[in-house]
């Protein structure tokens, strides 16, 4: 009886050291697009980081020109557009 307790008090601690898997999911398209997004406007090294990994997989190249189109660039004509706005009422 002592002995089946150990075990069992023993198999309760050790359970979650096993439970664990030790494979990290690979990143995607989707992680680097969405990180280049996070740290676009607070970490611009960051930015560049994500956007390389990006661009370094041919296969990513949808989402990378999306990312630069969509994203990227529209921020830049919404800015543009800003001042051009301005400019013209003066």
């Amino acid at each position: 009886m002592k002995h089946v307790l150990m075990a069992v008090i023993f198999s309760a601690l050790f359970y979650p050291l096993f439970g664990q898997n030790s494979n990290r999911p690979i990143d995607g398209p989707g992680f680097y697009f969405k990180s280049f997004q996070e740290y676009k406007d607070k970490n611009s090294d960051s930015a560049k980081h994500y956007l390389r990994r990006l661009a370094a997989n041919t296969s990513y190249n949808s989402t990378l020109q999306d990312l630069l189109h969509n994203s990227f660039a529209q921020s830049f004509q919404k800015k543009w557009e800003k001042k051009s706005k301005t400019l013209n009422r003066k």
